[in-house]
């Protein structure tokens, strides 16, 4: 089932529209889809590194958890709908620390940070959004050779938030 987004202006206004993710209709010029970039933390300081579909865009390189909201969903809600969804982590979304928000082509990307309290989480994997996980240093995020270009760049923009405590 497609999804469908709910779109906002440039400072998160509603603005009325909607639009059917993959409908290949343009997209309504000065509207923006909201989504989510979710930094998944343990204990021990190891941040979460999934492997992208090998079918999607930008398949067969690492993220940290992503995607888009959907209509109705705002915030943190969608985050925690992402991360509970890719990768089989519950967390309330009243847990989760929004690290800033930036704007990428027509999406305002939300970056959050979710601080585990232990460090043996069991994964359950979504296999049509994610092929392979794993736990890294963030020295290991900072050199990974195979990462998506947006979330290097969003770990550059985070890195303080990301190695402190």
């Amino acid at each position: 089932m497609a999804e469908l987004w709910e779109l906002v202006d440039i400072n998160m206004q509603k603005t009325g529209n909607t639009y059917v993710r993959g409908s290949g209709e343009p997209f309504p010029a000065g509207n923006y889809h909201v989504g989510a970039e979710i930094w998944v933390k343990t204990p021990d300081g190891k941040l979460l590194l999934t492997l992208r579909h090998p079918e999607k865009e930008c398949g067969n390189m690492w993220e940290c958890t992503a995607g888009s909201y959907v209509a109705g969903e705002k915030g943190a809600e969608g985050a925690a709908r992402e991360l509970r969804e890719e990768t089989g982590i519950e967390v309330s979304p009243h847990s989760l620390r929004l690290l800033g928000r930036r704007v990428r082509r027509n999406m305002i990307v939300e970056t959050y940070l979710c601080l585990l309290d232990s460090d043996g989480v069991q994964l359950r994997l979504q296999p049509e959004e994610v092929a392979d996980a794993k736990w890294v240093t963030p020295d290991e995020v900072e050199n990974h050779p195979d990462m998506v270009k947006n979330i290097r760049e969003s770990y550059r923009l985070y890195k303080s938030s990301l190695r402190s405590r």
